[in-house]
């Protein structure tokens, strides 16, 4: 018997959550409505919601055969996802491998250049707050998570992104930053939350080694037509 949706526990920008009748497994429902200009606007993007279902079961599937545990059971629907209930730790990692977005506004630096090594960054997930940048001290001492679990957090973080950047360049396609999200099994650090092109940033590389940046620009005018290009370079 499949498991069907029982009460909603959550509902985010992207997805709402929804608990079953078996406990310890949830059900994602991945939405087509999408957040752009820093959560001040709100939009459908067609199909969106199936093509972020896909793309995400694809890659936690992709990395569980680099032995990077992942909370994903298997997908339900178009847009449904079954996945393991984690405690989910509140702290948002973004992997940036190349100059862009806030880095330039932040400091100042050109866009595009490509980093000597791979930035780890926390951001603590509170929207009102707009999820402000915190460290290991500030993670640690707000009883958020130990030590040893962010080292955990850091080590599978740094493998997630170098199977990611090969798996990309191999389709022409360089990875800029992307946000991944992790929680608890028992005492097991777990990836968590999506891998779509709402978690992630990247150019496509033409013939001539040169960047596009605006293909897969997921929060412009042609958004629906990137999604549709991302989806097709990746699942084919």
């Amino acid at each position: 018997m499949s498991l069907r949706k029982k009460s909603k526990i959550l509902e985010g920008n992207s997805k709402k959550i929804y608990s079953t009748a078996d406990q310890g497994k949830l059900i994602l429902e991945f939405k087509d409505e999408s957040v752009v200009f820093d959560g001040q606007k709100k939009e459908s993007v067609k199909g969106k919601g199936n093509i972020n279902n896909q793309i995400s079961a694809y890659f936690f599937e992709y990395l569980d055969g680099f032995h990077i545990p992942t909370h994903f059971i298997k997908s339900l629907s178009t847009k449904d996802m079954l996945v393991k209930e984690l405690e989910m730790i509140p702290v948002e990692v973004c992997v940036r491998n190349i100059i862009a977005g806030s880095l330039v506004k932040r400091f100042g630096m050109e866009e595009g250049r490509e980093l000597p090594c791979p930035i780890l960054e926390f951001h603590l997930k509170n929207e009102k707050l707009k999820n402000p940048m915190v460290n290991h001290s500030h993670i640690v001492a707000f009883d958020i998570a130990m030590l040893d679990e962010l080292k955990m957090i850091e080590r599978l973080s740094s493998k997630i992104n170098a199977v990611l950047k090969s798996f990309f360049l191999r389709r022409q396609i360089k990875l800029i930053d992307f946000k991944i999200e992790f929680g608890r099994l028992k005492d097991k650090i777990v990836l968590g939350d999506e891998i779509s092109p709402d978690t992630f940033r990247v150019w496509d590389l033409s013939n001539s080694g040169e960047t596009d940046k605006d293909k897969f620009s997921f929060g412009s005018k042609n958004a629906e037509l990137a999604y549709e290009n991302i989806k097709s370079r990746i699942l084919s």
